[in-house]
C-alpha cells in the first residue's frame, strides 16, 4: 500500500516498464542472496535380500604385489583364504559398504567380500582382486552397477557413502527506512 502510494504520488498514472528501474533502486538495499556451495557427506544404510540392487559402487583394483598390498604382499586376504582374480573384493576397513563374506555381483562376475583396505579415503566401495599388476592399474578407478547375490531370504545391510554438491540460499531481508523516500522529496 504504501509502495504503490508512493509510486503514485511520484509518477502518477504509471506501468511496470515506467517504475522497474525505481523499483529495483528501492528493493535492491532492502534484499541481499547469499549463495553458498558445498559437498556434503551423505551415508546411507539399507537392508537389501538376495539380487536386490545395492547401487552404482565405484570400484578400484589391486594384485597381491608389494605396490599395492605393502607388508601383505603374496599373503592371504582380510579373511584368511589366498585372493582370486574374478572372485575376490576388499572393502574399506573401518567404514565397509557390506560384510566380509557378502558375494555381490557386478558385470556379470560372481564376487566375495575377502579382504579389506583403506578405500574410502580414496573414495572407494569395492577394491577388484587382479592377478597383474598390469591388469590392476589398467581397471583405474571406474563405476559399476552391484547386486546382492546372498542365498533366499538372506539379507544383508549396505552403506553407501557419497559426497554430493548443495547450494544453499537464503534471502535476506531489511526494512526500509523511512528517509530513503525522505531523499525523493516525498515524505511518508
Amino acid at each position: 500500500m504504501v509502495l504503490t502510494s508512493y509510486l503514485s504520488a511520484k509518477y502518477g498514472d504509471f506501468t511496470f516498464r515506467q517504475v522497474k528501474s525505481e523499483l529495483e533502486e528501492l528493493f535492491a538495499p532492502q534484499y541481499s542472496l547469499d549463495v553458498t556451495e558445498a559437498g556434503e557427506t551423505r551415508t546411507e544404510t539399507k537392508t537389501v535380500q538376495a539380487g536386490d540392487y545395492i547401487g552404482e559402487v565405484v570400484t578400484s583394483a589391486y594384485c597381491s604385489c608389494s605396490i599395492c598390498c605393502g607388508k601383505w604382499a603374496g599373503g592371504t586376504t582380510a579373511s584368511g583364504d589366498y585372493p582370486t582374480a574374478s572372485h575376490t573384493l576388499a572393502v574399506d576397513t573401518s567404514d565397509p559398504i557390506v560384510p566380509i563374506g557378502t558375494q555381490v555381483i557386478m558385470n556379470g562376475v560372481l564376487y566375495t567380500v575377502e579382504d579389506t583396505g583403506n578405500l574410502n579415503a580414496n573414495g572407494v566401495d569395492f577394491d577388484v582382486y587382479y592377478d597383474s599388476h598390469e591388469a590392476a592399474l589398467a581397471h583405474g578407478h571406474q563405476t559399476w552397477e552391484a547386486y546382492y547375490a546372498g542365498g533366499d531370504g538372506e539379507e544383508v545391510e549396505v552403506t553407501i557413502t557419497e559426497t554430493v554438491d548443495v547450494c544453499e540460499v537464503r534471502m535476506r531481508g531489511t526494512a526500509l527506512r523511512r528517509n530513503r523516500f525522505v531523499r525523493t522529496g516525498i515524505d511518508m
